[in-house]
């Protein structure tokens, strides 16, 4: 546990810094970001994909081919939104 001065300087830390940079306080208070794990999940999902339709290829497999390009095409997607939506806002 803090003490009551700390606590108190930690209080006046963050004043200062809401008062100098509120967006950059504001990232702080919301937390991580969950986008920030939909995007690493859908960067493996294209990254999947693509060693997966290779493989599909070389095998002349169907059965590997045709999920590994749903795949890569929702991971695509997916990626393709959220980096649309995070250059608007």
């Amino acid at each position: 546990m803090l003490s009551q001065d700390d606590r108190r300087r930690f209080a006046e830390i963050e004043r200062a810094l809401e008062a100098s940079d509120p967006a950059f306080a504001q990232r702080f208070r919301r937390g991580p970001r969950q986008t920030d794990w939909l995007i690493a999940t859908a960067v493996l999902a294209v990254v999947i994909g693509t060693v997966g339709i290779l493989l599909g290829l070389a095998l002349v497999s169907v059965v590997i081919l045709l999920p590994s390009a749903c795949l890569l095409v929702g991971g695509w997607t997916t990626v393709r939104r959220r980096r649309r939506e995070r250059s608007s806002s």
